[in-house]
């Protein structure tokens, strides 16, 4: 089904079920990013991200397009 990978990512049957707005949550994630003082993101499944997550957000935002 998509939901567990390698890297973060938005799962295709959340994106298809349960997100109405991908333009909405795509600016969301970029005001995130764009953030100066984010240093790490915190998941409920998985390793703490810690690595650019800048960048992450930035990647999450471009795959909802």
């Amino acid at each position: 089904m998509g939901f567990a990978g390698d890297k973060p990512h938005v799962p295709g049957p959340i994106k298809m079920m349960f997100i109405a707005d991908k333009t909405a949550l795509a600016a969301q994630l970029r005001q995130w990013a764009a953030l100066p003082s984010l240093k790490r993101i915190i998941v409920s499944h998985g390793a703490i991200i810690e690595t650019d997550p800048q960048g992450v957000l930035r990647n999450l935002a471009a795959s909802l397009a």
